[in-house]
């Protein structure tokens, strides 16, 4: 699934959380790496992200559940709103890279069957062999 930064994540706050949320995920993981959110803020919004989604991607769905959706933690509950609303953005964008692989397609199929003179009366290129 294609992972990108949303509009919330460019937000101090909303970057604030994702480091947040990646230093708690891999305390939890034993993972070593640390990140602080004031070096190189907007260009390290992508990566903290990708990081981040790569690392609970990965988990199995019991771990995931285990770390994220703990509700005596605050940081938890944060990053399963985080999850949560980084899933519904991924699938947005997937929903719209499919739809436009569909018109594509569709256009294509509808100029393959146009004449070189209907080609050139709708402005296309007559490219048919």
């Amino acid at each position: 699934m294609p992972c990108e930064s949303g509009p919330r994540d460019y937000a101090w706050e909303g970057f604030c959380d994702a480091v947040k949320h990646f230093n708690y995920v891999a305390e939890k993981t034993g993972n070593p790496k640390r990140l602080d959110a004031h070096k190189d803020y907007r260009s390290r919004v992508d990566s903290v992200v990708q990081e981040l989604c790569a690392m609970l991607s990965a988990m199995s769905p019991d771990e995931r559940d285990a770390i994220i959706y703990d509700a005596r933690n605050k940081t938890a509950r944060s990053l399963a709103d985080w999850w949560e609303y980084h899933q519904e953005m991924d699938a947005e964008r997937e929903a719209e890279k499919l739809e436009a692989e569909r018109i594509a397609k569709l256009r294509e199929e509808a100029a393959s069957k146009l004449t070189p003179e209907e080609r050139a009366a709708v402005g296309l290129k007559n490219n048919r062999r």
